[in-house]
């Protein structure tokens, strides 16, 4: 018996910009055989909900809240460090797949319990982490809601839960009620023993359709088969304009040095403001707002030929102290326009960190789940774990806002140069948390892996 859980995201600062297009193989993204297209009718979906609405959380302890953000940006640089030797490009959300995780956690036990919490770097208790969870999620959807005005440019930060079981299987009403309680996730009831294609399909047109048609075919064909009991899916969106914008005429083509030496020439944006920034051995780093100033995109930088010293390096330990470091200073920022997908089957990743037993049909706990089917027998496990991300980064950005703070400059010093003219790591996160919201890297922002 075989259960899914897919993380998706999508990250645009303007959908529609003509930006370098990059994205990873087919073969990277669609790990299963394929088959011609064809065309598949919709399956009915019924909801079965715990009868419980999602836990309106107003407060948690700061403990829990500092415990959850500090374990959850740990993976997010764990998982970077385990995908960083694919080639190229690099970008995914550690929070929709935490969130993702975070579901099937509830249902697990015993081993696979225990090798799921240190993978995910979870110290609370289970009661308490999903509760946490749950107020961490409204905490970061709430900047939408504020800073969603046309005054800070259309800021979008939206995440979604869902839950997809076999309509002739029953679940365990208490792990029904943690979903809903938690995640605001009623169970949707689906027939993937009797149409398992139309079923891969629906699923599909809601991640479409929660991360505005960026994330398409997360699921690829034949991935999901009649022995599907259960997939789990969280999907993220963001879209914001800079709070500081670039202008489009101040763009103009630069070189940029790959690793290996190479130049390429790419289109540069440019702007001279004041910024949060600091420096330190072998390394630059720069905060850039979003409008709103309540998320930002750190930009660290390392010196030429110590990108890949500074990658191995990189752990949360160093990205908290370092958000300790940062000063207003005037600099004068060179930044590449880029854009790009990534996909990623988690499987074998996740269990080369040490989530080895819920992958296997052998020794998966999911007891806590309470999956009864009549007429199949064995364990259920997670056969897969899909990841699929997109990301563009261009000028936009909110005029009014930038005017606010135009001409501010700290006189008598010199400003800092922030070139970003060689390979360079990102982070998006939300800062009244702290929380990592994506990953990524640019080795080329000239080049698609296609």
């Amino acid at each position: 018996m075989a259960l899914f859980v897919a993380g998706v995201s999508a990250c645009s600062n303007d959908p529609s910009a003509p930006t370098a297009h990059t994205s990873t193989r087919t073969s990277d993204l669609a790990l299963t055989p394929t088959a011609e297209s064809k065309e598949v009718s919709p399956v009915p979906v019924d909801e079965i909900s715990s009868g419980l609405q999602r836990a309106s959380v107003t407060e948690v302890s700061s403990e829990d809240l500092s415990t959850l953000v500090h374990g959850n940006n740990a993976f997010a640089l764990d998982l970077y460090q385990a995908l960083r030797n694919q080639r190229g490009n690099l970008f995914f959300s550690p929070y929709s797949i935490s969130t993702a995780l975070a579901m099937v956690y509830a249902g697990t036990g015993s081993e696979t319990e225990r090798q799921m919490a240190k993978v995910m770097h979870y110290t609370s208790p289970q009661d308490t982490l999903h509760l946490t969870l749950n107020y961490l999620d409204r905490e970061i959807t709430s900047r939408h809601e504020r800073n969603s005005t046309k005054e800070l440019g259309g800021f979008k930060l939206h995440v979604a839960n869902s839950v997809w079981g076999e309509k002739t299987c029953s679940f365990s009403p208490t792990y029904l009620d943690t979903l809903a309680t938690n995640y605001g996730a009623g169970l949707r009831s689906i027939n993937f023993s009797g149409a398992p294609e139309s079923s891969r399909e629906t699923i599909n047109k809601w991640v479409e359709d929660q991360t505005e048609e960026k994330i398409k075919d997360i699921f690829p064909e034949r991935s999901i088969d009649e022995s599907t009991l259960l997939v789990l899916a969280n999907a993220i969106y963001f879209k914001a304009n800079w709070r500081f914008p670039f202008k489009e005429e101040d763009t103009r083509d630069q070189a940029f040095f790959l690793v290996d030496g190479q130049e390429v020439q790419v289109p540069t944006m440019f702007q001279e403001k004041s910024f949060e920034y600091t420096e330190g051995d072998g390394y630059k780093a720069l905060l850039m707002l979003y409008a709103g100033y309540e998320v930002s995109m750190l930009v660290l930088l390392p010196d030429r030929d110590r990108f890949a010293e500074f990658e191995l390096g990189l752990d949360s330990r160093f990205i908290e102290g370092l958000i300790e470091d940062f000063r207003h200073s005037y600099a004068r920022v060179y930044f590449p326009k880029f854009g790009f997908e990534s996909g990623f089957d988690l499987k074998q990743t996740l269990e080369l960190m040490g989530m080895t037993n819920a992958f296997s049909p052998s020794a998966a706990d999911l007891s806590g789940m309470g999956i009864d089917c009549p007429g199949r027998s064995g364990r259920p496990y997670i056969s897969s774990a899909y990841h699929k991300s997109f990301i563009r980064v261009y000028e936009e950005g909110t005029e009014a806002a930038a005017a606010t703070v135009a001409g501010t400059h700290f006189g008598g010093h010199p400003p800092a140069l922030f070139n970003v003219n060689r390979p360079f790591i990102f982070l998006i996160r939300d800062n009244p948390t702290g929380s990592i919201l994506f990953a990524g890297r640019v080795m080329d922002p000239s080049q698609s892996t296609e």
